[in-house]
């Protein structure tokens, strides 16, 4: 499974928009169409994957909730084996909900970058690219991959 973080870094690194020098003197390549088809079917690609990822987590959860209810049931005359049942219930279903939003967001991105793939010019959804991958980075807009590379003269 690849992040979304990894795609926007090779569309960024194929489109010559990662590396400073390239960014900073104006070398970097224009996003050409085929660099902008092959973003849309990995994001596309990947989008299909995370939906089972989340379908299959749900199921789990699901599951999880099921068998602690059956055991809480079972053990209901034993209160040190309840507490032990919930506190490894909930524990699980926290860990669970953790990787669900994780997910969740990773698939929000996703879907946001495939309807601007279809609807920008490659310009357009250079920047766009450009904009999220650096904010997920951390750093700052406009200073892009150049951080720590001081701006304006003196």
């Amino acid at each position: 499974m690849r992040s979304a973080e990894a795609l926007l870094r090779d569309y960024l690194e194929a489109s010559g928009q990662l590396t400073p020098t390239q960014k900073e003197f104006g070398r970097a390549r224009h996003p050409a169409t085929d660099r902008t088809v092959s973003l849309r079917l990995d994001l596309a690609t990947q989008r299909k994957f995370n939906s089972r990822i989340i379908v299959a987590a749900v199921s789990c959860l699901c599951c999880l909730f099921a068998v602690g209810l059956y055991l809480v049931i079972a053990f209901r005359n034993s209160p040190s084996t309840i507490v032990a049942i919930f506190g490894g219930t909930i524990f699980s279903l926290l860990v669970i909900v953790r990787w669900l939003r994780q997910l969740w967001l990773d698939k929000s991105l996703m879907d946001l970058l495939l309807y601007a793939a279809d609807s920008l010019s490659p310009d357009e959804l250079l920047k766009l690219v450009s904009t999220f991958y650096f904010g997920l980075k951390g750093v700052p807009a406009g200073l892009g991959a150049s951080r720590g590379v001081r701006q304006g003269g003196g």
